[in-house]
């Protein structure tokens, strides 16, 4: 038999001499007794064997190491949620870090956007309002000294051209340009309105001047001037549409300290918290550690373990063992130390069942995040990390799999090359004398052809 031209037709570098016993194996089949597999192809399943537990073994771990990293933050296990007595004030945390023990919140102004309101029309697509320029200033207003100051915001212009120039071709085009204010338009008692509102905030009050293409910028009478609105101006003079509502910003202390915000959801307060303001009031924020998430988050890494426990029984190697000892240890010595207490993982509702299962007891968690929560996140966040590192470490352990099954071509599956492999393994064997020759279908050559791989012949 030329075993290089089945070397190369199944595209394996080291041939060696069980090749060759392929058709002297063949030739004495019908002295063997039957149920016995040649001596080589128990090799190559033994060989098999092995690397299929060491692929269950090393996906196991990655699964478990990846599983078990996402519990070793504290906020992770048991994230900060803060409880208000006033549903009109309440309060998002960000994060744990520098968070006080409560806070207390007085609201005295809410922030609002500026509404202004048109004067009314027939309709809203038909009749022409105007046509010209409209240039939006952004700033605060100070009534006492009837001034206008504009602010950081940048000078915005829209251009209302003569297909525009309707009631609710002017708000589309103003929404379009997107200039910082949103255009509505209002019914009553079958009437139209323009409605111009901005942002929220002191500084969001919008001053618009227009450039009518009647020559009238202020009169309120007809054309595009009827949308003017220069607060400092006298009404139908330049302050041609109504102010609805005044922007302002919302005005509140926190712990006592003055706060001022452009909006009703307030992060300038306290570090890592959100403030949500609905309404004036007082309100008692406080913030604890969410026991009942704790509680899922252990469960979640307790089934992490032992769905990796599973896997490493059914790999039944050395290795498997190996780990499955180290990371039951982990759990045993993990504790924290203060100076006049020691906490365990049995402590913080974390228990290793006899039969090796981590088990979670729950009224042990809630008894241990009702006296000393930030102990036992801190435990349990340590626990996950040396788990994960564990994990990492024995991974990088495990001797590396060589894939030896048969390359179909060399970018990949191509399923052309795999069968013109086939058919040229087909051809060396169908001139040799064996048994081999006889009705060899391309699923036993593909076969044949993966044992050898696998056995690295």
């Amino acid at each position: 038999m030329n075993i290089d031209s089945l070397r190369r037709a199944i595209s394996l570098d080291d041939v060696s001499s069980p090749v060759t016993a392929v058709s002297a194996s063949a030739r004495t089949a019908s002295s063997r007794p039957l149920g016995i597999a040649p001596d080589y192809l128990q090799a190559s399943v033994s060989s098999r064997v092995q690397i299929s537990d060491q692929g269950r073994l090393r996906a196991a771990l990655a699964d478990f190491q990846t599983a078990v990293g996402e519990f070793s933050s504290a906020d992770r296990i048991a994230p900060i949620i803060a409880e208000s007595d006033n549903t009109r004030v309440s309060a998002t945390v960000e994060s744990s870090e520098g968070l006080p023990k409560s806070l207390e919140v007085n609201v005295s102004q809410l922030a609002q956007s500026q509404q202004l309101q048109s004067t009314d029309f027939a309709d809203r697509d038909a009749s022409l309002v105007g046509t010209g320029t409209l240039t939006l200033e952004f700033g605060r207003y100070n009534p006492s000294g009837n001034t206008f100051n504009q602010g950081f915001s940048p000078t915005r212009t829209v251009k209302i051209e003569v297909n525009d120039g309707t009631v609710a071709g002017i708000a589309k085009t103003v929404n379009l340009a997107n200039t910082g204010i949103s255009a509505q338009v209002q019914v009553e008692n079958g009437r139209f309105r323009l409605s111009f509102t901005t942002a929220s905030g002191a500084e969001q009050s919008v001053q618009i001047a227009v450039d009518d293409s009647d020559g009238s910028n202020r009169d309120d009478a007809t054309g595009l001037s009827r949308l003017s609105f220069i607060p400092s101006e006298q009404p139908a003079t330049g302050r041609n549409q109504t102010e609805v509502t005044t922007a302002q910003d919302a005005l509140l202390t926190v712990n006592g300290a003055p706060v001022i915000s452009s909006e009703n959801t307030v992060r300038n307060a306290i570090p890592n918290v959100s403030l949500d303001l609905k309404e004036a009031g007082l309100a008692t924020i406080t913030f604890r550690r969410d026991v009942d998430a704790a509680v899922r988050n252990l469960q979640s890494l307790a089934t992490a373990y032992n769905d990796f426990r599973g896997s490493a029984a059914s790999s039944a190697t050395r290795q498997s063992t190996d780990v499955t000892g180290k990371l039951a240890a982990t759990l045993r010595s993990t504790q924290l130390e203060n100076t006049d207490t020691t906490l365990t993982l049995a402590d913080v509702g974390l228990e290793l069942s006899d039969e090796g299962e981590l088990v979670v007891n729950e009224a042990s968690v809630r008894a241990v995040f009702q006296s000393r929560p930030e102990d036992a996140v801190t435990l349990i966040a340590s626990a996950a990390q040396q788990l994960s590192d564990t994990a990492r470490n024995e991974l990088g352990a495990l001797p590396e799999i060589k894939d030896t099954r048969v390359a179909a071509g060399d970018g990949g599956e191509n399923p052309f090359v795999a069968n013109a492999r086939l058919q040229q393994l087909q051809s060396v064997l169908n001139g040799q004398p064996t048994l081999l020759a006889a009705s060899l279908s391309t699923r036993n050559l593909y076969g044949l052809a993966q044992y050898l791989a696998i056995a690295q012949l």
